[in-house]
């Protein structure tokens, strides 16, 4: 029978997993590596040619060795988990340590003393962790299965990733990902058994394992090697679970129940309630006076997640396996707030004297299901002592259905009082997305010599999504600027399909020169492929809004006097979109002294983006990236370190920036009176056109020299890290750590027009926009004076009137660590930090545009006039504090906790005032004459979440059940996230509105949830 005791030696040893020991393993950080010497007793001389052994308590894979001539021995290739080693030599003692623990891409140390005679002497180790890693400038967290086991972490890798200091959560708009040292959430690189798993599309994540494949991680914040590139901000790799020699079963059942709800949120009187029924289904009646909210009692949201796994020797000692089922079962729903036109007075004038505007109320209710299961499967083949495969494949792709139905409103007045009374529902159909993806990969992994290894890998990674409705063939995309919301039958704005597929070639080495020199290498190559189709829900858009008089549209044309009108725009796009990349690193570890050990790294790196017809537009090569560190061990005691570290890190083109820039779309504006609403549809009955056709893109592939500055460099950034920790005693180490990071240069699209007249230029009758470092010379090709014939011409950067880029990140980071003895363990931090500029980066968070290399930022002076001050991500002070406390053999609680003070506020318009008739797109910094630069309005509260977990293991005939309670935002904190931040409002031709909803709640703390957990091992 099994013992359901935890040890407390067993229960360190888990835990120590997740300590980041010695110097990075290598390149693919899979792996990690057992270092040691072994010497003669009382004397620091080496024990030359004795036999080392390490097994693998696992599975059993066996690797033996000798020692140099200085004693010292190095085994690296080693799958995470515990080993024993033994080491022999004659007239000595037989040495035996059983819990030698190596963890993913760090090194494990062995200090052995041996001693003569010929008695067997058995050392057990493992019960304290070395908590500083004395060789190492990489600032990194290390954590696996079983620790986060204990953590109430949810099971996404973000969660993980916000363990590690010196990250924060950026905008729900973008998904929550984590922000490392000041960057936009779309520059992290994210690995899973070496394999790059990365969106290569707009870099918002990647593709996930099924959680419980998972078996460690680990996050680099900063400082990372040569090994990696195409990151500006910090790196996620993971392993998952191998078989063993003993079979293995399991069933998980994770249960989230509905969640508490916040009180609902008060809004002006020109905004409506979302849902017309509760959750019971009673009918509420919507008054603007004092019931205007978003009605949080019909939100519903529960998940049931069951995995089935198993695992084991298909033959022993040789060839293993991992399978894991995961079936899904999640529901939700939600309701959207409505809204009338801004003028409540006038809406209601409107609606009692013209029957067009009658019944114009109605809010939406949406049930979401999803119920596709996953998969992972893992092989693992010790061909014998030197060489083995492994081949893994994982499937996360998902339907999505969405079922929406409309209540309808009445609007009357009563007293003073607008009410909104429902009278009747409809179901308006469903709609579908497609998401998630898969991978797998195939790895060979060898010992050419005792001195030589490498490691060669192919792998593949598909990114899925598509979104369609019953009514995208019928139902064109409906909207009003002037009443704030959709009006038409349509379900979805868009309807698109597009996937992105990753091919990845990896070579992999490490050459163990001497105990003074190691080498790594490695050569990677990806060809990768987006396809992208995409259109208005029944092929175009109508817009409807009021323009002032004398106040210009897109296409010139200038009305006389106020009017209705409908803009009618098409934009259709389609392709397959290639991006190619290669790169190579070699990084020279070098031990200066028997103290100091200094990293010389250097990567070069290489890229380039096609368009549709498979030409290259952009070319980027010889990207070089030095990186050095240095980690000096005061007193060679291993009790003390100083670090120092610094490199530069590029960031490669996403591939929709292909899409967007490179990919012939035909997207055209035009403006039409009109003279009713079609039956059904509500599109207009058009009348007269008004003025040309707009075009932004014509539908054809453009030439490169139009539209990328020849002289283009790639986006990258330098940082540099200064660093001491040291320890306290057996079991604390604290540690203070300097960040400063610099972003040298941005690739985003600029819009020329603007300037061509300052030129002296015949100016086009479309507009515009030049992939190009902003601020920089441009080079490209233009027909300067309307002959029809492109010239090479030089436009100097300072003709566009905008500060140059600028993204500055500063840090301290005071860290306390406590190792786990006396029963438990935890980990403290502060960081103080600021995060100022005018970039962002890959995507912007003001608008929450996910468009890296095509955001708003440059595309006008309007845009940037102010654009410098505290960034998106900036949040001055951040309080970390996780860990776990284990009050009996049975039970453990668990805490994660983080403070943290909020971020800037904004005061966006639409317009800009010093050229009023120029500009109406928005985000600009001026509100009407009002000017607000950059962060200068305030900042959001400080958010306070606390979260908490119980595990409680039993014995059940003889088989290990964990019963496990995780609570999320314990105190139901619903502090404000986000507030309204644009003051104007307008439909980018005009502004001119007021915003009633400025300042008003945007998004908040989730509500406290919780969920159950029932892990059964067997």
């Amino acid at each position: 029978m099994k013992n359901n005791h935890i040890s407390k030696l067993a229960f360190a040893v888990a835990l120590s997993l997740g300590a980041a020991v010695i110097a990075p393993a290598n390149a693919a950080e899979k792996f990690g590596v057992i270092q040691g010497t072994v010497s003669i007793e009382n004397s620091e001389a080496g024990l030359a040619g004795a036999n080392i052994t390490i097994l693998n308590k696992s599975n059993g894979f066996t690797k033996s060795l000798t020692a140099d001539e200085n004693g010292e021995f190095r085994l690296s290739q080693l799958p995470v988990g515990v080993y024993t080693i033994t080491i022999t030599q004659n007239g000595y003692e037989k040495f035996v340590n059983d819990n030698v623990v190596v963890t993913i891409g760090k090194t494990s140390k062995v200090e052995v003393p041996m001693y003569s005679g010929d008695i067997e002497k058995i050392s057990v180790t493992g019960s304290r962790v070395t908590m500083i890693d004395t060789t190492t400038s990489t600032s990194s967290l290390n954590i696996t299965a079983v620790e986060l086991d204990l953590l109430p972490v949810n099971r996404d890798i973000t969660s993980i990733a916000l363990l590690a200091e010196g990250t924060v959560k950026g905008d729900v708009g973008f998904g929550n990902l984590a922000s490392f040292g000041g960057s936009s959430v779309a520059e992290n690189a994210y690995f899973v058994n070496g394999l790059n798993v990365t969106d290569f599309r707009k870099g918002l994540g990647g593709v996930t394992v099924p959680h419980t494949a998972y078996a460690a991680h680990e996050v680099k914040s900063g400082g990372y090697g040569a090994q990696f590139g195409k990151s500006t901000g910090g790196v996620l790799s993971s392993v998952t679970q191998s078989g063993s020699n003993e079979f293995k079963f399991g069933a998980n059942l994770r249960y989230t129940p509905d969640s508490e709800r916040h009180d609902d949120l008060l809004y002006p009187s020109t905004i409506y309630s979302a849902a017309s029924k509760d959750k019971d289904g009673n009918q509420k009646i919507l008054n603007n006076e004092g019931d205007n909210r978003t009605y949080t009692g019909f939100n519903h949201s529960r998940t049931v997640n069951a995995e089935i796994w198993a695992s084991g020797p298909i033959i022993e000692d040789t060839l293993f396996f991992y399978a894991l089922y995961n079936h899904r079962d999640r529901e939700n729903r939600y309701a959207d707030r409505f809204r009338t036109n801004p003028y409540l007075k006038s809406a209601l004038q409107r609606a009692a004297d013209d029957s067009k505007y009658a019944d114009e109320l109605y809010a939406d209710r949406n049930y979401n299901k999803n119920d596709d299961p996953h998969y992972f499967l893992s092989l693992d083949w010790f061909i014998n002592a030197d060489h083995s495969i492994k081949l893994w494949r994982m499937d996360t792709r998902s339907d999505n259905q969405i079922r929406i139905e409309r209540d309808f409103y009445n609007l009357e007045t009563v007293g003073n009082e607008a009410v909104g009374t429902p009278f009747k529902s409809e179901e308006v159909g469903y709609a579908y997305n497609q998401d998630g993806g898969y991978a797998w990969a195939a790895n060979y992994d060898g010992h050419l010599t005792e001195d030589l290894t490498i490691s060669v890998m192919y792998g593949e990674v598909l990114f899925n999504n598509r979104s369609y409705s019953e009514n995208d063939e019928t139902c064109p995309y409906v909207y009003s600027w002037t009443t704030g919301r959709s009006e038409g039958c349509q379900i979805n704005s868009y309807r698109y399909d597009y996937y992105d597929k990753r091919k990845q070639y990896q070579l992999n080495g490490e050459w163990y020169i001497n105990s003074d020199h190691l080498l790594r290498f490695g050569y990677d190559v990806e060809d990768n492929n987006s396809f992208d189709t995409r259109s208005f829900s029944g092929g175009v858009f109508y817009g409807f809004h009021t323009i002032a008089g004398g106040v210009k549209l897109r296409n010139g044309y200038t009305p006389a006097e106020n009017m209705d009108v409908v803009q009618r725009r098409y934009r259709n796009r389609g392709g397959n979109y290639g991006v190619k990349s290669s790169s190579w690193y070699l990084d020279h570890q070098w031990q200066a002294t028997d103290n100091i050990m200094v990293s010389l790294g250097l990567r070069n790196e290489t890229f380039e983006n096609e368009n549709p017809n498979g030409d290259v537009f952009l070319k980027a090569d010889n990207q070089w990236s030095p990186r050095i560190g240095v980690a000096w061990d005061i007193n060679g005691d291993g009790e003390s370190k100083a670090w120092f570290n610094m490199g530069r890190y590029f960031l490669p083109v996403a591939s929709n920036t292909n899409v967007r820039l490179a990919g012939g779309e035909l997207w055209t504006t035009e403006y039409f009176t009109y003279t009713g609403r079609e039956a059904g549809t509500n599109a207009p009955i058009l009348g007269e056109k008004l003025g040309d056709t707009y075009y932004y893109d014509d539908g054809e592939v453009p030439d490169k020299k139009e539209v990328v500055d020849q002289s283009i460099d790639p986006m990258y950034q330098d940082e540099i890290i200064i660093g001491y920790q040291q320890m306290l005693n057996e079991d604390w180490s604290a540690s203070i750590k300097l960040t400063h990071r610099r972003l040298q240069s941005v690739v985003d699209d600029v819009g020329i027009n603007y300037v061509l007249d300052d030129m002296g230029w015949v100016e086009p009758t479309e507009e515009i926009f030049v992939l190009t470092n902003p601020g920089s010379t441009m080079h490209i090709d233009y027909d300067t004076d309307g002959d029809g014939t492109r010239e090479s011409v030089v436009i100097p950067g300072n003709v566009f009137g905008f500060e140059d880029p600028k993204r500055h990140y500063n840090s301290v980071a005071l860290t306390l660590k406590r190792g786990f003895n006396d029963d438990w363990m935890g980990t403290f931090s502060y960081v103080w930090s600021q995060s100022y500029g005018n970039a962002e980066g890959a995507v912007k968070t003001d608008n929450v545009q996910a468009d890296p290399g095509l955001t708003r930022d440059w595309d006008s002076l309007a845009i940037m006039d102010g654009a410098n001050g505290y960034l998106p991500n900036d949040r001055r002070h951040v309080f970390k504090a996780y860990g776990a406390y284990q009050i009996t053999d049975n039970l453990t609680v668990g805490l994660n906790a983080t403070i943290q003070s909020g971020i800037p506020r904004n005061k966006f318009g639409r317009s800009y005032f010093p050229d009023p008739d120029g500009y109406h797109g928005g985000p600009t910094y001026w509100n009407f004459e009002e000017f607000n630069p950059r962060g200068s309005v305030g900042r959001t509260p400080w958010t306070r979440v606390f979260d908490l977990s119980l595990n409680y293991k039993l014995d059940v005939y003889g088989h290990d059940l964990n019963l496990k309670w995780k609570v999320y935002n314990v105190l139901n904190s619903d502090t404000t996230t986000r507030y309204v931040e644009f003051a104007e409002k307008g439909s980018g031709d005009t502004g001119g509105f007021v915003n009633e909803l400025y300042g008003e709640v945007q998004n908040r703390l989730a509500a406290r949830s919780m969920r159950f957990e029932l892990d059964f091992k067997f």
